[in-house]
C-alpha cells in the first residue's frame, strides 16, 4: 500500500480519538510496504509510547537513528522513552542531543526536568523547567500545554520548600485564565490559600459555571469538582461527598472500565510464575541494597519510604516504573530460555537503580502495584527486602475515591471497581505469600502499628532493611513526595486517617463487590489465610 496523507491524517485522527489500536494496525500495515518512511516510523514509536511500550519505540526509533541523525524528533522521543524506562544515562544523553539540534524547542526541556526529578537534583530540574517556560511561551499558544509545564514547576518549587513561591505562580496564572487543573493543585497544597487567594472569582461564581458547555468534561470540569469536593471537605462533609461522586461521575463516563482486565491481567502473572518458580539465577547475592514497599495504592507508601530514607544510607526511588516494565517485557517474550530472562531482568533492573541512587548504599522503590510482582523480585533479586504495607480496606477505598487519578488507578472513580480491585489484590498477595521461602522473605506492617507505634516499628523496619544510619525525622518531614500524599508526609506522625467515617451509603456496594470477586479467585485454586489479613476478621 502506497502511503499518501490521507493515511498520516487517519492515523492521526484515531490517535486524537483515542483509537489507538486502529492507528496503530494502520501504521503498521503501512510500514511493510514503506518500511523506509520516516513519518511513519516516527508514527509508530510515539503510538507504542502511548501504550507504554517504551521499549517498542525505542528499537524502532534507533533502528532509523542512523538513517537520520539530525532529526530533532528522534533524538527528542528516544529521550523520552528512555525516561520512561528509567534509563537516565541514555535519557540525559538523548535529550542533550534533541537540545543541541533545536535549542528553541521546549520539550527536551520538559524531559530534562522529568530526569533531574527521579535523581532528586532539584536545583537542576528547576534550570530546566524555567527554560521550558521561557520557550513554551515564545513557541505555543496552547494553554492547556502550558499549564502542564507550570505543574511541574509546581511540584519542584514545593520540592525545594518553595511554598509561598508556588502559591504565588499557581494565583499569577490564575489571574491570566481561570484555569481549574490549577485550583485543584492549589487547595492540594493548602486548602486556606483558596480563599485568599482564589483571585476575584467567588466560590459561588464557580459553583454556578460547573457545568457550562466549554468545559471539557475531562480536563476541566473533573478537576474543577475535585477541588470543591476537596475546599469543602473540612466544612461540609454532605457537600463535600455531593462533589466528590459528582467528580468521579466525570471519570467513568470518560474511562469505562471491565471487571475482567484485572482478573485477566494478575491471572497471567500467576500463571507465568509456574513456569519460573523453580528456576536458580546466576547470581544469589543479588538485590541486597533493593528495598521494595508494596501494597495498595493510598495505604501509606509514601509515608513509609520517609521513613525508611531519613537517613544518608538508602536514596528515596519513589514509584519506579522499571520492575513493571521488564515484567511487561517477560510476558511478551517467546520465553525460549527462562532461566536468562529472569537473569536479565534482575541485572537490567539494578544497573537502573544503580545509576539513580549514586552515592547512595541503597534504593527504595514504593511502586505500590509491584505487589502483583512479589515472586518476580524474589526470583530475579534474591536479597531484596520487600515491606508489605496493608490497611483497612475501608479506609484506603475512601482515600482512593478522593483522589483524582486520570491514569493506570481509573478504578479509583467507583466502590464498585475498588471493592474488585481490592479483592484481586488479596488474591494474588495471599498467592505470593502461601508459596514455601517467600512469607518469610516478607515484613508485613499494617498502617495503623505504624502511626501508633512509630518510634518501635521505625526500629524494626530499619533492622529489617539493614540500615545502619541512624533515623533523622527533619529528613523525614523535609522528604519529597511527588504523589496526594505530600502534606501528610510532611508533617507530625498522626493516626488521624484510622477509621475514616464518609461514604456510608456506599459501603454494602464495596463490601458487597469485595466478596463476590473474592469467590472468583477462591474457585480458581487461592487460598485466603485471614479474611483482608485480618481487617475484616470477626
Amino acid at each position: 500500500m502506497k502511503l499518501n496523507q490521507n493515511h498520516v491524517d487517519q492515523i492521526l485522527q484515531n490517535i486524537k480519538s483515542g483509537q489507538i489500536e486502529k492507528g496503530l494496525l494502520l501504521t503498521n500495515s503501512l510500514l511493510k510496504t514503506n518500511k523506509n518512511s520516516l513519518h511513519l516510523n516516527k508514527l509508530a514509536a510515539y503510538i507504542y509510547g502511548l501504550k507504554d511500550k517504551h521499549r517498542l519505540s525505542i528499537q524502532i526509533l534507533n533502528d532509523i537513528k542512523n538513517n537520520f541523525p539530525e532529526d530533532f524528533d528522534i533524538s527528542n522521543n528516544l529521550g523520552h522513552a528512555y525516561l520512561h524506562e528509567e534509563k537516565i544515562d541514555l535519557a540525559i544523553e538523548n535529550i542533550n542531543k534533541a537540545i543541541k539540534i533545536n535549542p528553541e524547542s521546549p520539550a527536551p526541556y520538559k524531559n530534562l526536568a522529568e530526569v533531574y526529578l527521579i535523581l532528586r537534583d532539584f536545583d537542576k530540574a528547576g534550570t530546566a523547567i524555567n527554560s521550558c517556560i521561557e520557550k513554551t511561551e515564545k513557541v505555543s499558544h496552547d494553554f492547556q500545554e502550558f499549564i502542564n509545564v507550570i505543574l511541574i514547576k509546581i511540584q519542584i518549587l514545593l520540592a525545594q520548600k518553595q511554598k509561598t513561591l508556588a502559591i504565588n505562580l499557581i494565583t499569577k496564572y490564575l489571574e491570566k485564565k481561570f484555569e481549574p487543573e490549577l485550583c485543584y493543585e492549589l487547595v492540594n497544597i493548602d486548602k486556606n490559600e483558596v480563599t485568599n487567594n482564589l483571585l476575584k472569582i467567588s466560590l459561588a461564581q464557580i459553583e454556578k459555571n460547573i457545568y457550562k458547555s466549554h468545559l471539557d468534561k475531562f480536563n476541566k470540569l473533573s478537576p474543577l469538582l475535585f477541588f470543591l469536593a476537596n475546599y469543602y471537605e473540612s466544612s461540609d462533609n454532605a457537600l463535600s461527598e455531593k462533589y466528590y461522586v459528582q467528580a468521579n461521575k466525570e471519570v467513568i463516563n470518560i474511562q469505562r472500565l471491565k471487571v475482567i482486565v484485572f482478573q485477566q491481567k494478575f491471572g497471567k502473572i500467576i500463571d507465568n510464575y509456574e513456569l519460573i518458580k523453580n528456576l536458580e539465577i546466576s547470581d544469589q547475592n543479588r538485590g541486597s541494597e533493593n528495598i521494595f514497599i508494596v501494597g495498595m495504592p493510598r495505604s501509606g507508601t509514601s509515608l513509609l519510604e520517609s521513613v525508611i530514607t531519613a537517613n544518608n544510607q538508602v536514596f528515596p526511588g519513589g514509584e519506579l516504573r522499571s520492575m513493571n516494565s521488564l515484567y511487561n517485557n517477560f510476558e511478551d517474550s517467546k520465553k525460549i530460555d527462562l532461566t536468562k530472562e529472569i537473569d536479565f531482568i534482575g541485572q537490567e533492573y539494578s544497573n537502573i537503580t544503580d545509576l539513580i541512587k549514586g552515592n547512595r548504599q541503597k534504593i527504595v522503590d514504593k511502586m505500590p502495584l509491584n505487589f502483583s510482582l512479589i515472586g518476580y523480585i524474589l526470583k530475579s533479586l534474591p536479597r531484596s527486602k520487600i515491606i508489605l504495607l496493608l490497611r483497612d480496606p475501608w479506609d484506603i477505598a475512601i482515600s482512593l475515591y478522593k483522589q483524582r487519578y486520570v491514569k493506570n488507578i481509573t478504578y479509583a472513580a467507583s466502590f464498585f471497581n475498588i471493592g474488585v480491585y481490592m479483592a484481586n489484590f488479596e488474591a494474588i498477595v495471599n498467592f505470593w505469600i502461601n508459596f514455601d521461602n517467600i512469607d518469610n522473605k516478607i515484613y508485613k506492617l499494617k498502617y495503623e502499628q505504624l502511626v501508633k507505634n512509630f518510634h518501635e516499628k521505625q526500629k524494626d523496619l530499619y533492622e529489617f532493611c539493614h540500615i545502619q544510619d541512624a533515623f533523622n525525622e527533619e529528613f523525614r518531614k523535609n522528604h519529597f513526595v511527588r504523589t496526594a500524599s505530600i502534606n501528610q508526609v510532611n508533617s507530625n506522625v498522626h493516626s488521624k486517617s484510622v477509621q475514616k467515617k464518609s461514604f456510608d451509603a456506599y459501603k454494602p456496594e464495596f463490601f458487597d463487590t469485595y466478596n463476590m470477586q473474592k469467590q472468583f479467585w477462591i474457585k480458581r485454586g487461592i487460598s485466603f489465610k485471614k479474611n483482608f489479613f485480618g481487617y475484616l476478621d470477626k
